[in-house]
């Protein structure tokens, strides 16, 4: 839901978008998008959202219920999030499917990519979802925790 309550996005079927007035009870629009979304954010006015699918961020502009522009990311990305200002989008990758494990920052307002930080992958001995099943793990570059089942890689601490 956008910050004044009169949006809501959801998800429904394998890749439609939808666009609801909570106080009408009635959908406003609706978007196929190109992939199942594997997140999805919205800014603080409700006016864009932002959809990650399979080695892609989809920007939308939800006042319209239309696709701006699709960003390349890395083919391995599996989670996103906003910063609070709105300026910055962070698209994290766990280096699997011959992607780069990382951080990629893109630039929300320009609908362009920045940059992407290389971060540390997963130990050899270790299959990636095994990191969901462990209490806690810790290596030279992190702690691996349940909570962390969608962030592939941490900074050295």
């Amino acid at each position: 839901m956008d910050k004044s309550g009169q949006r809501v996005l959801g998800i429904s079927d394998p890749a439609m978008l939808r666009i609801i007035d909570p106080a009408n009870r009635k959908q406003v629009a609706s978007l196929t998008l190109p992939g199942a979304p594997l997140g999805l954010v919205i800014d603080e006015e409700g006016e864009r959202a932002y959809a990650l699918t399979t080695a892609r961020v989809q920007v939308i502009d939800t006042t319209k219920g239309k696709l701006l522009k699709s960003i390349p990311v890395d083919p391995s990305a599996n989670a996103l999030a906003l910063d609070p200002d709105g300026r910055k989008l962070y698209v994290t990758s766990s280096g699997s499917n011959g992607g780069i494990a990382g951080i990629t920052v893109v630039n929300a307002l320009a609908q362009r990519l920045d940059k992407v930080i290389p971060t540390a992958t997963l130990a050899p001995d270790l299959p990636p979802n095994s990191l969901c099943d462990q209490s806690e793990w810790r290596q030279s570059t992190g702690i691996w925790g349940p909570q962390l089942c969608q962030v592939s890689a941490l900074f050295a601490i």
